[in-house]
């Protein structure tokens, strides 16, 4: 135990110096603290430690805490020291929800490590550039054990931008508050770090080539592979074939994977966002008939979708998505979880919980690379992995390559604008409609004649 010796006060009692000197004889005195009123009114004392056992610098040095502290009250301060996990846990409820879980691994993977020792009433430019320097190198270091494998060595400009949007945000917010005294910026050239890959906005993001015959027994591209291993595990779940691992036989693995083909093939036949499919529920897969056909329409709703836009999407084949949800996926549920789904129960929920939604990136991840389709090189040399938001690329490109749906159905489809069709996916759009640019043009004289005499 320990006891409040060795002390005395400075400037009129204002402040209180002290040591605790341990009641063990011999045992060596530790250093001094201080205690003084707080300027800010946040709580009633301030206590700090003064990191000397001479006596002298002890004075100096309490005595210069004593008047940054009052010049942090006087320019509006509202604390004595501004710690960054109570900037975080204070505006973190202020953001919506389905951010939470990116910015959370974002404050424990970055910003807490670096700022966490900090008192960030003072931050600076400097402090946000050493920052920068530490987060664009921080998957370079060997020592990061933790590095998932598909993010490689170096950092994308849109994962950066992400990252210090958010910070930029906790920054200001605090600044607002009087937690920080002046708001720091980024540095404007940050792009221009070795470290970032640049690369046109079409090809950040891995994807599946486009191929002319996907249909042919000889075709070895992307798409067909990852085909013959959805037909490998169509076969096996409908009892046609044997089980390519053992232990696809363990109930949760079975399901696991049944649920992994189902979400690919949902996004590739029908274009949707990966973070919309996983919050899609029953009853918002229906079928709907127009004489003798049949079609597979699926609704997103405001909360469902990205953009907070309520918009139905039509499955590229006809009504076989509809079948093969209630079908194989209606069999494998119920065999999980020994119920039939409701209407508003969630199409793929967690394995532990049925109302909450399921993170699909690693059952994804292992699908296509039984598949061998996860990674590849593109020609800068650099590897890309492909994800299932690789699927809905391959959908949006295919029905724009083929020629036979206008730009303005294509973006209605996928939910998003034209600019950003045109930005990311448009691929010889011209050429598409090369026949109908020819036909209204090829009489000069009558630019608006829609058939060619023959």
């Amino acid at each position: 135990m320990a006891s409040l010796q060795d002390s005395f006060t400075i400037l009129d009692n204002e402040i209180l110096v002290y040591r605790l000197v341990p009641r063990l004889e011999g045992s060596s005195r530790g250093n001094f603290q201080m205690r003084i009123k707080d300027p800010t009114g946040e709580r009633r004392y301030v206590r700090k430690s003064l990191k000397t056992s001479n006596k002298q610098l002890a004075t100096a040095k309490a005595i210069e805490l004593y008047n940054e502290l009052q010049v942090k009250a006087r320019l509006g301060a509202t604390a004595s020291s501004t710690k960054w996990n109570a900037i975080f846990e204070r505006f973190l409820p202020q953001l919506k929800l389905s951010v939470w879980t990116r910015i959370k691994a974002s404050n424990e993977r970055y910003w807490r490590p670096f700022f966490e020792q900090m008192d960030l009433y003072d931050i600076s430019d400097a402090d946000i550039n050493r920052y920068v320097d530490y987060r664009i190198a921080f998957w370079q270091n060997e020592e990061s054990s933790s590095r998932p494998e598909h993010l490689g060595t170096s950092s994308s400009v849109a994962t950066l931008k992400m990252d210090f949007t958010y910070l930029t945000y906790f920054l200001r917010k605090a600044f607002e508050k009087n937690l920080i005294r002046a708001m720091p910026t980024f540095p404007p050239n940050w792009q221009q770090h070795p470290s970032i890959i640049i690369r046109p906005t079409r090809e950040r993001r891995g994807k599946f080539e486009l191929c002319d015959h996907p249909q042919s027994e000889n075709c070895d591209c992307s798409i067909r592979k990852l085909s013959k291993e959805w037909r490998r595990i169509n076969n096996f779940l409908k009892g046609r074939g044997e089980p390519a691992n053992s232990r696809w036989k363990i109930p949760l693995h079975r399901y696991s994977l049944a649920n992994a083909y189902m979400f690919t093939i949902l996004i590739h036949k029908t274009a949707i966002r990966p973070q919309e499919a996983s919050k899609l529920r029953w009853g918002d897969i229906t079928l709907k008939a127009d004489g003798e056909d049949s079609y597979t329409q699926i609704i997103v709703g405001q909360k469902v979708s990205k953009t907070d836009k309520y918009r139905d999407v039509i499955s590229t084949d006809w009504d076989a998505t509809y079948h093969r949800i209630y079908g194989v996926w209606r069999d494998e549920y119920i065999r999980f979880w020994g119920c039939e789904p409701k209407a508003d129960d969630l199409l793929f929920p967690s394995t532990k919980d049925r109302t909450s939604t399921r993170r699909h990136y690693v059952m994804v991840k292992c699908l296509f690379k039984r598949a061998g389709v996860h990674e590849y090189q593109h020609r800068d040399g650099s590897i890309l992995f492909r994800t299932a938001y690789s699927l809905r690329s391959h959908c949006i490109s295919m029905l724009l390559n083929r020629g036979k749906l206008n730009i303005w159905s294509v973006s209605l489809l996928a939910g998003t604008s034209i600019a950003v069709i045109e930005k990311n996916y448009a691929i010889n759009t011209s050429y598409n409609n090369r026949h109908n640019i020819v036909i209204n043009f090829r009489n000069y004289r009558d630019v608006y004649r829609t058939q060619v005499e023959e």
